[in-house]
């Protein structure tokens, strides 16, 4: 907000088209990881999240961070990882892995701030 002096609604715009493009392209994702395997996939998105990470450092706009973060973002990489979780563990413990791994992720984003405020 500060950075491109923008309203909240601008901003959380980002996370927004973020959520959907998860939700929207698990088709997509399924049919690859089908076609070319979880492992292969995941390299890949682990990739493209990476490379879209590093150039939305230089932003210079929502509209690019919507982009870069939105679309390109980490949309496929939950997927895959409950897609492996699956594949590798079976019952119970299965399920409990998945679920491991789904709130990891929310964890991860409410510990991140405190972790980035005492890191800068």
């Amino acid at each position: 907000m500060d950075t491109f002096n923008v309203s909240r609604s601008d901003a959380a715009l980002v996370q927004s088209v973020n959520i959907a493009a998860s939700l929207c392209s698990g088709v997509f994702h399924g049919a690859l990881l089908q076609t070319f395997g979880v492992r292969n996939v995941a390299l890949c998105l682990s990739c493209i999240i990476s490379i879209s990470f590093g150039i939305s450092f230089f932003a210079t706009s929502i509209t690019f961070l919507v982009i870069s973060i939105g679309i390109f973002g980490i949309s496929g990489i939950f997927i895959s990882t409950a897609a492996a979780t699956g594949r590798h563990f079976h019952g119970k413990q299965g399920l409990f892995l998945v679920s491991i791994v789904n709130v990891g992720s929310g964890l991860g984003g409410v510990i991140f701030p405190y972790v980035f405020n005492y890191m800068t």
